[in-house]
């Protein structure tokens, strides 16, 4: 990597930090066999992470072809009447129907469907390649673990560090990260969070050999669809699909809301139900935070925001409101992840290609 490509990559792990601070057992890793996830289990760690080449367009921070660090996503838990997990569309700003459900949700007088939209609402994770020093013999592992108690201290460290300190991933002068960590209790989870890291000169030098054993972190994510999420969402079986095409009345009355662990859905009430139609003409929104391994509240770290459109609102406003070129440039700007027309503006780039 030449010196101008190493400073400019530091700048962009720099703002990446400096960005995130202001801010306020599944299918959803295609990992291949054998692979080895690694996970803090005391009080120190000594790691080096690694890079790898970014292979999506739709990284949120790098660029295709370029070496980095992490790949974050979103994740929701207790989907449909199975208790399903999936990983939120958003993480590649396409809509989503568990968000636009959740929102729905917050916005009903019922306590269970407060409390439904608190366990199904995204949780942020962070996907990353480590070697852990202390038991280098495994090699490269996947470090796979909440944002919140891991990055967010990782951030912050970055931007109270040297300026070559922001070079820790690079093979080449990187750095070894000392990670110190604090054993926590939420409820009846324990977990450790990251409470301090310092970066240590590494003794050696890593060989190019080293990125053939990395993951593909971008590879790893499994997104479904909108209409595969949306069908185990609302227990949509064959059979109940099949019914509500024959039934002629109030088809779009009956439409069921998820159920969880097995009970029927909790009512909504007359409040809820009469902003139904309004909401969802109207953006997404929902807080992510902590999940099971993690707890976002305690560390009083801010949430992080996105926002996603239902699908049936029409296409009135056909002018990128940023200078683009609406139907053209979704995702290309970065004034795209909180634009109100960004999913308008999607379907209609998706309707161009096919043309």
């Amino acid at each position: 990597m030449t010196t101008k490509s190493r400073e400019k990559t530091r700048e962009k792990v720099k703002k990446k930090a400096k960005k995130s601070m202001e801010r306020g057992g599944n299918q959803m890793l295609a990992v291949p066999e054998g692979t080895s996830f690694w996970a803090p289990s005391k009080k120190k760690h000594t790691i080096d992470i690694l890079p790898y080449e970014v292979t999506a367009k739709n990284h949120p921070v790098a660029d295709k072809g370029e070496y980095w660090y992490q790949r974050n996503y979103f994740r929701h838990f207790n989907v449909g009447v199975d208790n399903k997990a999936f990983i939120c569309p958003k993480t590649i700003r396409k809509p989503c129907p568990i968000c636009e459900y959740v929102k729905e949700l917050k916005n009903s007088d019922s306590e269970e469907d407060t409390q439904l939209a608190e366990d199904m609402k995204a949780k942020e994770r962070s996907l990353m390649n480590v070697i852990d020093l202390e038991d280098s013999d495994k090699g490269v592992q996947l470090f796979e673990y909440s944002y919140y108690n891991f990055e967010v201290t990782l951030d912050e460290e970055i931007n109270e560090a040297d300026e070559e300190d922001a070079d820790f991933f690079f093979l080449k002068d990187g750095r070894t990260l000392e990670v110190k960590f604090k054993h926590k209790k939420l409820g009846k989870n324990t977990f450790y969070e990251a409470a301090s890291i310092d970066f240590n000169e590494r003794d050696e030098d890593y060989d190019e050999d080293v990125l053939e054993d990395v993951y593909d972190l971008d590879q790893l994510l499994v997104i479904k669809d909108y209409e595969t999420i949306q069908k185990t969402l609302f227990d949509m079986t064959d059979n109940e699909e099949d019914d509500s095409e024959s039934d002629d009345s109030d088809s779009e009355d009956k439409e069921e809301k998820p159920k969880k662990k097995g009970k029927k859905s909790s009512s909504k009430s007359k409040k809820s139900e009469k902003k139904k139609e309004k909401d969802e003409d109207e953006d997404s929104d929902e807080d992510s935070d902590e999940d099971s391994d993690g707890d976002d509240e305690e560390k009083g770290k801010s949430k992080s925001k996105g926002k996603s459109k239902s699908k049936g609102k029409s296409k009135s406003k056909e002018k990128c409101p940023h200078g683009g070129q609406f139907g053209v440039d979704a995702g290309e700007l970065d004034e795209c992840d909180e634009c109100d027309l960004y999913t308008d503006c999607e379907d209609k780039r998706m309707e161009n290609e096919d043309e």
